[in-house]
């Protein structure tokens, strides 16, 4: 039991790296310069530099990777460059919405996953039963 918790923890640290690893690199491809957005379209170099060296943009792509999961590991997410709000305190004034979305798509789901369910044992191998059987078997994804 102790090596499945040991081996499921593991893999957990991993998927979190692999994750902030693809945030970070899919962040730094999009064309979007983060020093322009912070300091406006008409800003001169001096300004932009300063403003690349504020967000640490002027250092190499490791360390800004080191300095992106120190921070995130303290859920320090930065300040938004659009309205100089912190990240964190924006994301908690949406998280209720988003947790009465989650839940009620999952009262959804459950409720038209029953229903098909019980029409297609109604309706055992007709045309109802074998359309939900490849559409719920198509949904399904490999898990461990």
């Amino acid at each position: 039991m102790m090596f499945f918790i040991l081996r499921r923890l593991t893999s957990l640290i991993i998927v979190m790296i692999g994750m902030t690893l693809v945030v970070f690199v899919l962040s730094n491809i999009v064309p979007a310069d983060p020093a322009r957005i912070a300091v406006g379209e008409y800003a001169s170099e001096r300004e932009l530099e300063l403003a690349r060296e504020r967000l640490g943009l002027n250092k190499p792509l490791h360390t800004q990777y080191f300095i992106y999961l120190n921070n995130l590991l303290k859920l320090d997410l930065g300040t938004s460059l659009r309205n100089r709000r912190p990240v964190l305190q924006q994301l908690m004034v949406y998280f209720p919405a988003t947790i009465e979305l989650a839940l009620f798509s999952t009262i959804l789901f459950i409720f038209i996953s029953i229903n098909l369910g019980l029409l297609a044992a109604r309706n055992r191998d007709l045309l109802l039963d074998n359309i939900v059987r490849i559409t719920s078997i198509g949904g399904l994804h490999p898990s461990n």
